[in-house]
């Protein structure tokens, strides 16, 4: 087997999907490792198993030169790899040639295409995520959506956690498909193709986010979550890719602040909704909650 490289900083990636490596003599990305084995060869000398996985397939590559990492990976760790084909025997496998485990996957690399499709709680969530935010229209927001989900501390409860404990969606996977729900809602009440259905589709989509740091998979409360409300985090959540759509966007940027932040109707803080996307989005946010 080859030896592995760790190079820093990040080497360009083309980033196939993982459905499509199987026709290639050479890949390279960004990943989440699912799992590794430990094997021995004939000889007796060990090697690994490694288990990546993106929302579309799972690949085993194979390494005898990753021991001194084993011990700091994690469940889901994203990692960087580079992976050449090989043949034995009539089989094709991926050999690495680097393995370099980061704690996120780079902005600009980041998209939904790359959650480990075995995360998600419901099997029909993963792939109406992946429309919908294909349905983005504005590639500014498209990235922001695709930014702000894969974080390393966001990503998987945003597709396991519960969007509440004791209301409504309140079971494994909850919150994502309350999300999905809400924006399918709220998107035919805008015209698809226009800047304000998909500001209306990146509201309802993120609009719960923060339940990401409130709530667990296990139907529990976090520390946070019995400290702060989860709108108050949304925007934490969302500070990094705010900041960059603010940029030359800033008027789109504080309309989601807008709809995430305004005080529903009666409600004793925060501004009346100022904007029909604001208002949508109250409105299907509890049309679905009663369902």
């Amino acid at each position: 087997m080859n030896d592995h490289k760790t190079k820093t900083p990040y080497m360009p990636s083309k980033q196939p999907h993982l459905h499509s490596v199987f026709g290639l003599s050479r890949f390279c990305g960004f990943y989440f490792l699912a799992g590794f084995n430990a094997r021995l060869m004939r000889n007796n000398k060990p090697y690994w198993e490694l288990i990546i996985q993106d929302a579309f397939d799972t690949v085993t590559i194979y390494s005898d030169a990753i021991e001194p990492m084993i011990n700091k990976l994690r469940p889901f760790q994203p990692v960087q790899v580079e992976c050449v084909r090989r043949k034995c025997n009539g089989n094709y496998f991926f050999i690495l040639d680097l393995f370099n485990p980061v704690q996120e996957v780079p902005l600009q690399t980041r998209h939904v295409g790359l959650i480990p499709y075995s995360t998600v709680s419901n099997g029909y969530d993963l792939p109406r995520l992946l429309d919908m935010v294909g349905s983005v229209t504005f590639e500014p927001l498209k990235q922001f959506i695709h930014s702000t989900i894969v974080q390393s501390t966001t990503m998987i409860p945003f597709v396991r956690n519960p969007a509440s404990l004791r209301y409504h969606h309140n079971t494994h996977g909850g919150l994502l498909s309350h999300s999905l729900a809400v924006a399918d809602l709220i998107s035919k009440k805008f015209t698809i193709g226009t800047i304000e259905h998909d500001i209306a589709l990146t509201a309802a989509l993120l609009h719960d986010i923060g339940k990401t740091q409130t709530l667990t998979d296990n139907l529990g409360r976090t520390a946070i979550g019995g400290l702060a409300a989860h709108d108050a985090l949304t925007l934490e959540l969302c500070a990094k890719p705010l900041a960059v759509l603010s940029q030359d966007h800033p008027h789109i940027a504080n309309q989601l602040r807008h709809a995430w932040t305004c005080g529903s109707p009666n409600a004793r803080y925060g501004f009346t909704p100022k904007s029909r996307v604001a208002i949508e989005l109250q409105r299907a946010d509890n049309i679905n909650a009663r369902v």
